[in-house]
């Protein structure tokens, strides 16, 4: 029963918060969790999903004092890194290397501990 209620939530969320301009063009981004919280990668891939971008893949890594960064393939990519990084105040870096994902949101220990 709780996991309707989840469900239903989400969805009326997201019909009040997504963003149609990010919807339309279709970004992803994958998430990478450094900061040894447990879950913290999976929560913030729900709130990701309800603005309107598709989340590719998340994954946790060996743990990093670093807050969060934003790295995007392209300059195209780039307007989507920084409005997410205004809304985690997260840096945001271009790396060219990125290969299935428009971005990559990666997050350390400082990131854990504001969330």
């Amino acid at each position: 029963a709780f996991r309707v209620l989840e469900d239903k939530a989400e969805r009326e969320l997201g019909e009040r918060l997504a963003d149609e301009v990010l919807r339309r063009e279709q970004k992803t981004v994958s998430i990478v969790n450094r900061s040894g919280v447990a879950g913290l990668g999976r929560n913030l891939a729900r709130i990701i999903k309800i603005l309107g971008v598709q989340v590719t893949s998340v994954r946790s890594e060996e743990t990093a004092g670093f807050d969060c960064r934003l790295f995007s393939r392209s300059g195209s990519e780039r307007k989507l890194a920084e409005r997410l990084a205004r809304i985690w105040e997260c840096e945001v870096l271009e790396d060219g290397s990125l290969d299935k994902s428009s971005l990559e949101f990666s997050f350390g220990e400082k990131f854990g501990a504001r969330f």
